[in-house]
């Protein structure tokens, strides 16, 4: 990995090496038990308390497309959505429970793009696919003191460096790319990641030949994925009647 930068006492973000900060932060933050999430897509977006140690959760979902509020369940590696207050739940196909709420060949300004998913758990893994870091400096994430980081993620890395229960879900996030491309993370001062995000065509890390899509307003296209409150309460989630 390349080392650029590091955390300081003035940033109040995480303190040490990047190599040191990025090798930690996945472990660290899926032990981190509950954790209030944003979603933010081209798609969809969800809001919502998720387990990460034990892939639970509970998160209401909307689309681009429909402003109705959707509840979705997340139970291990399944989700199960309820389309309204008196509609039965159904289980949503794949391992990423978000992933058959949209299309994922439109974007929201209606171009064809290749998008990625917002499973949460599978882009913390992406992490571990980290061959080279860039430091952005110092800067906040919700409010949250923070350092963020542009990281070059080998594809063939993340799989392999991801435990077995959870590689099928990372393959599928990363539809059978192998060249490598990058993301923007953002660490606090505890080793947690509080933001990541994913452009909508897993950018090629030299930019040359693959820029960022991006809005009328230059935002990147993409999913961002908010890691806000840690340790707030989540009500038991259980396998729902279908």
């Amino acid at each position: 990995m390349g080392l650029v930068g590091c955390g300081n006492a003035s940033t109040a973000g995480p303190l040490g090496s990047p190599q040191a900060i990025i090798a930690s932060a996945p472990d660290i933050t899926l032990a981190s038990g509950t954790v209030k999430i944003i979603i933010s897509s081209p798609h969809a977006d969800a809001t919502g308390v998720i387990d990460l140690a034990t892939h639970t959760g509970q998160l209401s979902v909307s689309t681009k497309t429909d402003p109705t509020t959707a509840k979705v369940l997340i139970v291990g590696d399944t989700g199960y959505i309820q389309s309204s207050a008196h509609a039965a739940y159904m289980q949503m196909p794949g391992p990423l429970p978000l992933s058959s709420l949209y299309d994922p060949n439109v974007v929201a300004d209606g171009s064809d793009e290749d998008f990625p998913s917002s499973d949460p758990w599978a882009d913390i893994d992406l992490v571990r696919g980290t061959t080279h870091i860039l430091s952005d400096g110092g800067g906040e994430s919700d409010g949250a003191s923070t350092i963020g980081y542009t990281l070059t993620i080998s594809p063939s890395q993340a799989i392999s460096m991801t435990p077995a229960s959870r590689q099928a879900a990372i393959k599928a996030l990363l539809e059978g790319r192998t060249k490598p491309f990058t993301i923007e993370v953002w660490v606090d001062s505890q080793y947690r990641i509080r933001q990541i995000e994913v452009a909508a065509n897993f950018v090629a890390p030299d930019f040359k030949t693959e820029t960022p899509p991006t809005r009328d307003d230059g935002e990147t296209i993409g999913t961002d994925v908010y890691f806000l409150s840690f340790g707030v309460p989540l009500t038991p989630v259980t396998v729902p009647q279908t």
